[in-house]
């Protein structure tokens, strides 16, 4: 078989579908062919592909060619390039005197033809010189990083250039942004200076008009009319200021203050709240500086009276406590506790002790001991006052009255306890002389104790204690 065609390099573009590539022209071995993929938005080629793991070749051996058979299909932007790659070894052994085979013979003349061609592939992408010159060189230089190829003087041969070539087109758009620059800002000094030379003619035009109409109003203004920066002159009429003026700081009476004069003299009240129902302090109702809190406990209830004769006592006064807090002690929202004021005491029962107070964990009152019940010989003791912590000023409540009852039911006489009086008063009254009845209850959010109750005949109930309360004072 003769070698008709120059052809041994197929090309095909990726489409994303198509795996068959066919090619014309032989091959001996599937091995014969290398493949590669080129990347055609940067243009670099891959490694060759792998035979039987990205292609196939069909037509091996044969004369009329074949398939390149891609296992994936080439995707779009690429391209395939097969090429026939023989080895360029000789391996047909032909024996002296032996046996003639002309397809042998024909064989090992179309590889060398192959060969042949393979190599003129070669020779055309390769860097030649026109056929005309003569006596010049075209072997390359040992390559020297960042220097590019040149001729040298006499032309006879390839050298490396003294700079980087990238540097000097670097420095030549640096030279021509620089020449622009400078271009540019003579023309904006230029227009600078016009516009200087503007202002300052203008200026001066304005400064001789202000100064004729200074004059003119100097002229007309009686001196008597103005106010002075030294001395002291009397003004009349109402002045506004565009801008806040500057004073001193006051050092007699009737002289203006300034602001941070009163800054420093806080101290006005601005608010009070009475509190008595447990709840919260909200300290952004008033926004205070600072507060005084006065916190009242409960009130003990007085004693109940036994049957026949008897008399109790009266029930002792809620703690009570002061105390002064600032407003960067304080949180947003206090707790308030309001203690209720103490049971009544059943027939010849004690009375219920009152309840603690509180304003958030400043301070904290308990409530008032519930007087003692029933004593139909002797006296006894009333309930014991509540107790203050955290405050300023940590008061004890005043304890109840005792009871007392000292003879026979035909001409007894008993008295009951009366109530512990708090702060803010509103004991429980006592009773007396057999009159058989309870004592006075505690007024509401007094913290004061419930007097007891005496009796000649029928048992009598206690009476109740005063609930407890919370007063803030805010000052600014």
């Amino acid at each position: 078989m003769t070698v008709q065609s120059t052809n041994n390099k197929v090309f095909a573009l990726g489409d994303g579908v198509t795996r068959e590539i066919p090619y014309g022209f032989r091959i001996y071995r599937e091995s014969d062919f290398v493949v590669i993929q080129t990347d055609l938005l940067t243009g670099i080629d891959s490694a060759p592909l792998i035979l039987h793991t990205d292609y196939e070749v069909t037509g091996a051996g044969g004369y009329n060619g074949g398939n390149i058979v891609l296992t994936n299909p080439a995707p779009l932007n690429t391209r395939i390039t097969g090429i026939r790659l023989l080895s360029t070894t000789q391996l047909t052994d032909l024996r002296n005197q032996g046996s003639y085979f002309a397809e042998i013979h024909e064989d090992v003349f179309d590889r060398l033809a192959m060969v042949g061609q393979q190599q003129q592939e070669q020779i055309d992408r390769s860097f030649k010189l026109p056929v005309s010159v003569s006596d010049v060189s075209a072997e390359l230089p040992r390559p020297v990083p960042g220097r590019g190829l040149k001729w040298s003087a006499d032309g006879t041969k390839l050298i490396n250039s003294d700079v980087d070539p990238d540097s000097l087109a670097s420095a030549a758009a640096a030279s021509a942004q620089d020449a622009a620059n400078s271009a540019f800002s003579a023309n904006v000094s230029l227009n600078a200076v016009i516009e200087v030379v503007n202002e300052v003619e203008n200026a001066r035009l304005d400064a001789e008009a202000s100064a004729s109409e200074a004059e003119a109003s100097a002229a007309s203004i009686n001196p008597t009319n103005l106010v002075h920066r030294t001395g002291g002159e009397s003004i009349a009429g109402i002045k506004t200021f565009t801008d806040s003026p500057i004073v001193p700081t006051p050092t007699t009476a009737n002289q203006a203050t300034n602001k941070s004069y009163v800054d420093g003299r806080i101290g006005r009240l601005i608010g009070f709240q009475v509190i008595t129902a447990t709840g919260t302090y909200t300290k952004a109702t008033n926004n205070p500086a600072f507060v005084v809190v006065e916190v009242q406990g409960g009130g003990g209830g007085g004693g109940g009276s036994a049957a026949t004769s008897s008399a109790s006592a009266g029930g002792g006064a809620g703690g009570y406590g002061m105390k002064k807090i600032l407003a960067s002690a304080l949180a947003a929202s206090e707790t308030v506790t309001i203690g209720n004021g103490g049971t009544a005491g059943a027939v010849g029962g004690t009375g219920g002790n009152g309840g603690a107070s509180s304003f958030g964990s400043h301070v904290t009152c308990s409530g008032g001991g519930g007087g003692a019940g029933s004593a139909s010989v002797g006296s006894l003791v009333g309930g014991a006052g509540g107790v203050s912590t955290g405050a300023d000023l940590n008061c004890v409540g005043n304890p109840g009255g005792r009871s007392n009852t000292n003879q026979s039911v035909s001409n007894g006489y008993n008295a009951s306890g009366e109530g512990g009086a708090s702060r803010f008063g509103g004991a429980g009254f006592s009773v007396a002389n057999g009159s058989d009845m309870r004592g006075g209850n505690g007024a509401a959010n007094s913290g004061s104790g419930g007097g007891g109750s005496a009796t000649n005949a029928a048992g009598q109930l206690g009476s109740t204690g005063g609930s407890g309360v919370v007063i803030v004072w805010e000052y600014a």
